[in-house]
């Protein structure tokens, strides 16, 4: 008996130890300088078999030690598993500069949802 409860205490804590699978990717995006504004757009696809909602794309932009951040609304507001979606969003530069760019995605459920996010082009 305490060989079953300790080989369960060991496989619960190898499955608690394991990362949590990324839900996204984002298949291309660039951050841009639009005037006084960076916009970061792109495309994103969910990896998972379950409908995602509410999904938020967030961008923080970087001047230095000014951090400026934003968020909206992909495209969808419902993804469904292996669909696509648009997103788009834009910060006021926060210095002059180079500015530096991170995206990251969200929804109520979590805050933040693991993403591979590849370097913008």
């Amino acid at each position: 008996m305490r060989l079953y409860s300790l080989l369960l205490i060991v496989f619960v804590s190898l499955a608690l130890a394991q990362p949590e699978p990324y839900k996204l990717k984002v298949q291309s995006w660039s951050c841009k300088l639009e005037g006084r504004t960076v916009v970061a757009d792109g495309v994103v696809v969910n990896l998972t078999p379950a409908v995602l909602r509410d999904i938020r794309a967030n961008l923080q932009v970087s001047v230095g030690a000014r951090v400026a951040t934003n968020s909206a609304f992909i495209s969808l507001r419902a993804l469904n598993g292996g669909k696509t979606s648009a997103f788009r969003v834009s910060v006021p530069k926060p210095a002059a500069g180079g500015y530096s760019c991170k995206i990251w995605f969200r929804n109520p459920q979590a805050v933040q949802i693991p993403t591979l996010v590849p370097s913008p082009r």
